[in-house]
């Protein structure tokens, strides 16, 4: 019982929750997708390889359990592809999914 509770308190210390900088910092590193702010999101566009692709939509979000956190992004290409980014936030960590 004393190892669960210890499990559910380093989950719960360690979850990365709501911490949208976070977030996008992973989504460049892993993703590529890079966007702008002005208090509001401005434009995105995805970079890799040196190919620049602009995106008309970005829409997700997230489901926090207090223990790790599912994020969701639904990403629509100006050419009009459309892919889905999913990702669990845990241990401080963003993975992914």
């Amino acid at each position: 019982m004393g190892i669960t509770m210890i499990t559910f308190i380093i989950l719960g210390y360690t979850n990365p929750g709501f911490d949208d900088i976070r977030f996008a910092k992973w989504l460049e590193k892993e993703h590529g997708i890079y966007c702008t702010y002005d208090g509001n999101l401005r434009a995105c566009k995805q970079i890799i390889d040196n190919t620049e692709k602009n995106i008309r939509n970005n829409s997700g979000g997230r489901t926090n359990t207090g223990l790790y956190t599912e994020y969701r992004r639904n990403v629509t290409f100006e050419t009009g592809e459309r892919t889905e980014i999913r990702a669990l936030g845990l241990l401080n960590m963003i993975f992914n999914k």
